[in-house]
Parts: C-alpha cells; structure tokens; sequence
C-alpha cells in the first residue's frame, strides 16, 4: 500500500521526503533487471532520520535516584512515566481511571510522572483531585532533557487514542524502559 502511494505521489511531486533509508534504496536498484523500478528522481530525494542517538539515554541505576530527588519525586513505590503534549489524542483521562483502580483496587504502590504541558493541563490536574491521585500524579511541565527524564522511571507508558508510533516511544526505548 505505502509502495502504491510512493508511485502515485513520485508521479506529481518534485522532491521527496523519506523518514526511512531502505525505502530510498530499495527504489534506488542499480540492477535493471530487477523488478524493481527507480520511481524517485535521486537528486530530489532528502532524507530525514527520525533515530535516536542511543548514547544519550545510558544512565545507571543509582542514578534514577538521583534524578528522582532532582525533581523532587519520592523514590517509594512504582515510577511511570509518559511524555507529550496534553491533549484529548494523548487519552490521558483513560490512563487516569485505570491507575485509579491500580491504586485504590488493587492496592499498587505507584506514581505517574508526566513531562510535558497543553491545553488540557488544568483539566486533568482537576481530574486528578476528582479520582483522588493528586499525591500520584506529578505534573512536570515541559522538560528539556527527556533523556534524564526516562532515566528516572521504572515503566514508561503512551497512552493514545488517536495517534501513530510517536518518537516518545523510540526515546523510552533508547532508554530501555519497559
């Protein structure tokens, strides 16, 4: 399907922008005899990698605790963590009701850490008073280095209603996070 866009597009575009470099050289097959047909012009071809540099998110365990008292979290129970805008695509109420009943139902001892702001902070700061995890969920606001930030959970978590395969979750898993 996505080779059948690439064809349609390639056709009326002048420049083409690929996020992954095996697309460009699968349709870059210098055999001619092979099935495969250049659909792109090489020279139009910009290539912009969503990677991730790995070496940036190495911390070591005693360093989570070190962090966690940098922004003022206790280290007691369970550390989840997701980072994003606040917004009604993140399904954040949905991520709250069910840590309500992990905490009050179930009796688990954990935290939510989000890093991150939008239009929907102060309404989910109220839903949290609400569900009553005012003392579970922390809200960092914007965080500038996300790598530190992951280095300090125990869980990463997206929650998501409407959304692809956002880059936060490469990140978290740069950082080894389950």
């Amino acid at each position: 399907f996505c080779l059948s866009l690439a064809f349609l597009y390639a056709s009326f575009s002048f420049s083409i922008f690929c996020l992954c470099f095996s697309t460009v050289l699968w349709n870059l097959s210098p055999n001619e005899s092979s099935p495969r047909r250049c659909i792109f012009n090489p020279l139009t071809i910009f290539f912009n990698s969503p990677g991730i540099e790995l070496d940036n998110f190495t911390y070591q365990t005693g360093d989570k605790y070190k962090i966690r008292s940098e922004y003022g979290i206790d280290s007691e129970g369970i550390i989840i963590g997701s980072t994003g805008r606040l917004h009604w695509a993140k399904g954040y109420e949905v991520l709250f009701e069910s840590l309500r009943v992990l905490i009050y139902d179930n009796r688990i001892q954990l935290n939510l850490v989000i890093a991150g702001d939008g239009p929907l902070r102060s309404k989910l700061i109220q839903l949290s008073e609400k569900l009553g995890l005012t003392k579970n969920i922390i809200f960092l606001g914007t965080v500038q280095k996300i790598d530190r930030f992951l280095g300090m959970l125990d869980y990463y978590i997206q929650p998501s209603i409407s959304e692809g395969f956002p880059v936060a979750v490469l990140e978290a898993m740069a950082a080894k996070k389950p």
